[in-house]
């Protein structure tokens, strides 16, 4: 059973995103670290970010945990009052009187422009990644934020609560020490059973890669955990064209999350971008290729093609500074 978090020391004193020395922690380091704390230091900096105080919103989830606590006990008090909710085990019934409690009396809501698959996502905006906003503004939770919310307030509980990927979504798992496994869709305004079938069409058809090399499906490790909200990061930076920041914030999901090759290929457009712009053979350059002629690779448009091509635009109005640099192919990258 995980710790709650008022008896973990924070990791995070001095410099927050000190990647290198986040990434060098031990996955026991990072499993005592509070994931909404992860979540938080990893959109400092980012735009709409700038208002939020880390400490504030921590404590407006402690307040969100003990009305959710209060409220669990007062349901498991009255349980017998409702047979329709019978069949639950006492782990189901506690995250549907989290739903009911966070959504009924919190206010929490959720932007479901998001979860339209019809909807191009854009990533320029940190509050739809991050819980900031959630917590401090009111802002409707995506299914980028709620799942972290519920997993925050659930590991203060003491519940074996996961984060879990699929394509373009993230959810959360109820994993116990005693093998009861059970899905959470925290974008529902309730509890439903959610197979893990359901995520392999929705909201998009999985790639099959994807799921031969564990990346879909699996909960994710503390160390994976910050490798996504740094890949997170990483995409709100690339939307934004902060190239530098974007390079540095790729370079450490990969460092956490090898295997997710998404990060690999927007670390290696942020890196394109980054020798485009500055025509320099930094440490995260790419010095024996040309800016001049690169092309985004046609594998990494599967991800967001809207993203690829603002990348795209941005090389192309880098030809006319470099039109001097010998032509290479990035067909071997």
């Amino acid at each position: 059973m995980l710790v709650r978090r008022d008896s973990r020391t924070s990791k995070l004193d001095g410099h927050l995103m000190d990647y290198q020395r986040l990434s060098s922690l031990s996955e026991d380091e990072l499993s005592h670290i509070d994931i909404a704390e992860l979540n938080l230091a990893c959109a400092v900096g980012l735009p709409r970010s700038s208002d939020f105080d880390i400490p504030t919103c921590l404590n407006v989830l402690d307040q969100w945990t003990s009305l959710v606590r209060a409220g669990t006990k007062r349901a498991i008090a009255n349980r017998h009052r409702f047979p329709d909710y019978d069949d639950l085990s006492d782990s189901e019934y506690r995250v549907l009187t989290m739903f009911s409690v966070l959504y009924r009396h919190v206010g929490l809501t959720i932007n479901t422009d998001v979860l339209d698959p019809n909807n191009v996502y854009d990533g320029s905006d940190s509050r739809i990644q991050f819980i900031h906003a959630v917590l401090s503004d009111g802002f409707p939770a995506t299914c980028c934020t709620a799942p972290v919310v519920f997993a925050a307030i659930g590991r203060r509980l003491g519940y074996p609560i996961r984060l879990v990927q699929t394509r373009e979504h993230i959810f959360c798992r109820w994993s116990g020490e005693t093998g009861e496994r059970f899905n959470i869709e925290a974008t529902d305004r309730g509890y439903y059973r959610t197979p893990d079938e359901h995520y392999l069409t929705w909201p998009r058809p999985v790639f099959h890669k994807a799921i031969q090399e564990g990346l879909f499906l699996t909960d994710l490790t503390s160390k994976q955990e910050l490798g996504l909200f740094l890949h997170l990061r990483g995409i709100c930076l690339l939307w934004n064209l902060h190239v530098e920041e974007a390079v540095e914030a790729f370079h450490g999901a990969c460092e956490l999350y090898p295997t997710n090759y998404f990060s690999r290929n927007e670390y290696l457009i942020a890196q394109m971008l980054f020798a485009a712009k500055h025509g320099d053979k930094s440490q995260y350059s790419l010095p024996d290729r040309d800016p001049v002629f690169w092309r985004i690779p046609e594998h990494c448009r599967n991800w967001n093609q809207q993203l690829h091509n603002r990348a795209q635009q941005f090389l192309n109005e880098r030809r006319r500074v470099y039109s001097t640099f010998s032509q290479h192919s990035v067909s071997n990258l």
